[in-house]
């Protein structure tokens, strides 16, 4: 015996049809599924399913932390001790700044022309090296 043959035996498959008949009663075309189709339209079901939950998953993970360049500004130099040590122009006009901590903490900031900044990227292990001739940073030896 097959688990589709214990399924049609099983009072589950018999619930399924009458919820299934009673739901197209409206329509007057009754057709009960076969076992067969009726897994593969679970089976079609379940991934669709699993599928939105990992890329909502993905969508709630991928949020960048952004407000206004002052509170941004305000909170890594009260709460984290970091001053800026460097910034640039970006290809799309935003400024990106970097802001380093004299325990080694880091982060990078972009700041748009409306003056929100996004936090794109922060660490720990900063290390500032002046480069030698060769343009390498010089060793600590």
């Amino acid at each position: 015996m097959g688990f589709l043959d214990w399924l049609k035996r099983r009072s589950v498959w018999r619930a399924f049809q009458r919820a299934v008949r009673r739901a197209f009663q409206w329509a007057g075309r009754w057709r009960p599924p076969s076992p067969r189709r009726f897994w593969k339209i679970a089976m079609i079901a379940a991934a669709a399913l699993g599928a939105a939950f990992l890329l909502l998953i993905g969508a709630v993970h991928a949020q960048t932390v952004c407000d206004s360049h002052s509170a941004v500004i305000e909170k890594l130099e009260n709460t984290y001790r970091e001053t800026r040590a460097g910034v640039g122009l970006a290809s799309n006009g935003a400024v990106a700044q970097l802001y380093v901590s004299e325990s080694g903490s880091w982060t990078m900031l972009l700041t748009n022309a409306r003056g929100v900044a996004c936090l794109i990227a922060a660490g720990q292990g900063w290390e500032s090296k002046a480069p030698n001739r060769e343009g390498e940073a010089e060793s600590d030896s």
